[in-house]
């Protein structure tokens, strides 16, 4: 948990100047750290979010998760 959190700390402190990739099994963790998050099954991309901004009254679909079509065996 101490590493977990120095590891968050840097990432916030960085993310506003840098683009910045990190893989996790923790997904807690990556909504915490990030503005998009991707989540991938067996190799295949299953799931693709956007952070909500309190903000966003456009409608445009962004800000909530995005279904990815599942391909055809």
């Amino acid at each position: 948990p101490f590493v977990s959190a120095k590891v968050e700390e840097l990432i916030l402190e960085r993310r506003a100047r840098s683009t910045i990739i990190i893989v996790t099994h923790n997904k807690q963790q990556a909504a915490r750290c990030s503005d998009r998050t991707a989540v991938f099954y067996l190799g295949r991309l299953v799931s693709l979010s956007f952070k909500a901004r309190k903000s966003c009254t456009s409608g445009c679909g962004k800000c909530g998760p995005v279904p990815v079509a599942q391909p055809r065996e």
